[in-house]
């Protein structure tokens, strides 16, 4: 499959935006980014600058930035990387503008039919994020390549030409990027259960250490996910049988094969400065956390870091490395 004339649009220049545009950028593919207000003249004068604070990298990336999409310019595909209120907005803009394979990677609970009512589904494909990290004036700082390889799929399950050219590209520019046939409750699950996690860190302040040593809360945010995944099953949001782990979400994966209330078993890397998730382990069954705690402890060598908070278990027992 040739990629050498391979033409992409970035929607969106935040954190997510910007990794995409300066990975595709970087190797050799003809990819623009979009900007508005104070980040265009940013990227237009400066490039897109990404510092990586753990591995303590800095770099710079030229690419070629506009302020609007035009209904003239066609694009083998354009990648939406904003928030999910933001794209009602866009919408008009899409579909006057011909370009066939439009790819929202956005947090989204409640499916592709406000996309695919305007542009119907034949041009709309959805996917995930590839970093996390935050705008720091005309500075990305950010960490990309997570454990997990990011999923994108045709939201009615099929594996497409065009999906697998999407998946090559974004190997081509070094971006971890999987085929899910399951794409549309994978979004669901996880921006379901992300609010639990979000919010009860907010209330300790983002700070994961007294989260982690309040046993009241964890229990709460476990209750709270189990109850976000009892919602989506009631209301037919996703499909609660016949998922393969490696397809699901990672969260759905707790409760895959087996009855809904039996054992929910998963790991997560968090760092105790920065918030961030970087990768999960996930399966059923009574055995010892430590299974799951020292895989993720081998995957988290590679970074400069050192302050991990390792949590596991339905009861997640915090415990530090």
């Amino acid at each position: 499959m040739n990629n050498d004339n391979v033409r992409i649009l970035v929607i969106g220049a935040g954190v997510n935006g910007s990794i995409c545009a300066a990975k595709l950028s970087n190797a050799g593919i003809d990819v623009t980014i979009i900007a508005r207000g104070n980040r265009f003249e940013e990227i237009q004068n400066a490039g897109i600058i990404i510092e990586d604070p753990f591995k303590n990298t800095r770099s710079l990336t030229k690419v070629p930035v506009i302020n609007g999409l035009k209904s003239d310019d066609i694009y083998d595909y354009i990648l939406i990387v904003i928030r999910k209120n933001q794209v009602s907005n866009l919408l008009p803009a899409l579909a006057c503008n011909p370009s066939p394979n439009i790819v929202f990677m956005v947090n989204n609970i409640l499916g592709s039919g406000d996309f695919t009512n305007v542009l119907g589904q034949e041009r709309v494909m959805s996917g995930f994020i590839f970093g996390g990290g935050k705008r720091d004036g005309s500075v990305i700082r950010a960490i990309s390549g997570f454990v997990m390889s990011t999923p994108f799929g045709e939201i009615d399950g099929r594996v497409t030409p065009r999906l697998n050219r999407l998946i090559v590209i974004f190997h081509q520019a070094g971006l971890k990027a999987k085929i899910s046939t399951h794409i549309s409750d994978y979004l669901a699950t996880h921006a379901a259960l992300v609010a639990p996690l979000a919010n009860i860190l907010k209330k300790h302040g983002c700070d994961t250490y007294a989260l982690a040593h309040s046993p009241t809360d964890l229990r709460l945010m476990v209750d709270a996910m189990r109850e976000t995944l009892d919602v989506l099953d009631a209301t037919g949001a996703v499909d609660s049988t016949g998922f393969r782990t490696d397809q699901s979400s990672a969260y759905y994966s707790f409760r895959s094969g087996k009855p809904k209330r039996d054992w929910i078993k998963g790991s997560y890397v968090i760092t105790t400065n920065q918030q961030l998730i970087i990768g999960t382990h996930a399966s059923y069954g009574r055995y010892q956390d430590s299974v799951l705690l020292d895989r993720l402890r081998n995957q988290v060598g590679s970074y400069a870091m050192k302050d991990w908070l390792l949590v596991a278990d339905a009861g997640f027992d915090g415990r530090q490395t």
